[in-house]
């Protein structure tokens, strides 16, 4: 998955407007051993604080260990980071290495991929020319050639006009970085095709969702679901949509149907 987050485009020169960030995952086995664990660290994140400074503050002194479930195919623990970011357009970066909590926050840091691990991604694009570096902009598909280019063209967007400009400029900075259709490559099992892109709009509330194997983009405005305590839970189905014409296309939240809630995997 690709995903970005926009701080609602407010006008050109806007601070607001240029907060923009670039996220994929997963990257980083985490351990497993007696401290408290949870299978849904993302969703539980989001869901129990209002700011990326609680989240931090929190994750640093629970000492929080989160178990992964494993490939259905190779058996191999599915790794994981996290990005987190706010309405304020405030962001931090987390990874588990050898149980410990690393933990990069600052707004500044705008841009994750996959492994190697955060500070050697930072490493290496000081490598690049445009970042300190004397070596041209990488165009290939492992994880830190991908950073690199999501880095320099996320830093080079103009400001812009509206939302469906900001839509389109982060989207094409998202296909640049993303894992295009490959067959299988044995010798590089980490190297699959980027599934979906999303981008989150936290100010006015638009979640917008790029399935990569249909051709048509959706996107909800929150405001009109009905979130409220006590609300019945619906979903969207996509899965069975994939009409050029006649599918699911531009602002979905009418067609969210009721369905039973979902069931979290249980630490074991």
């Amino acid at each position: 998955m690709v995903e970005a987050t926009g701080h609602a485009a407010r006008g050109p020169g806007t601070d607001r407007g240029r907060r923009r960030r670039v996220h994929e995952g997963p990257v980083r086995q985490l351990p497993r051993d007696g401290r408290p664990a949870g299978p849904t660290a993302r969703a539980g994140t989001r869901d129990s604080f209002a700011t990326v400074a609680e989240a931090v503050e929190w994750m640093r002194q629970s000492r929080v260990q989160i178990r992964t479930s494993g490939d259905p195919v190779t058996g191999t623990t599915v790794t994981v980071h996290l990005a987190l970011d706010d309405r304020s357009g405030d962001s931090a970066i987390i990874e588990y290495i050898d149980g410990e909590p690393h933990i990069w926050h600052d707004r500044s840091y705008t841009v994750m991929t996959n492994s190697p691990p955060f500070a050697e991604q930072l490493e290496r694009l000081h490598e690049i020319e445009g970042f300190g570096g004397d070596r041209p902009l990488p165009g290939g598909t492992d994880a830190d050639e991908r950073f690199a280019r999501a880095a320099f063209y996320l830093d080079r967007l103009p400001a812009p006009a509206d939302r469906t400009r900001a839509v389109a400029e982060l989207l094409s900075v998202m296909r640049n970085a993303s894992q295009p259709f490959r067959v299988p490559d044995p010798d590089h099992p980490n190297a699959s095709t980027t599934l979906w892109r999303t981008i989150t709009d936290h100010v006015d509330g638009v979640y917008v969702f790029e399935d990569t194997g249909r051709p048509n983009i959706v996107w909800v405005r929150l405001d009109g679901l009905d979130l409220s305590e006590g609300a019945p839970v619906r979903k969207l189905d996509l899965v069975a949509d994939t009409g050029l014409e006649g599918g699911l296309v531009g602002e979905v939240s009418a067609h969210f149907e009721a369905t039973a809630p979902m069931e979290f995997l249980r630490a074991s």
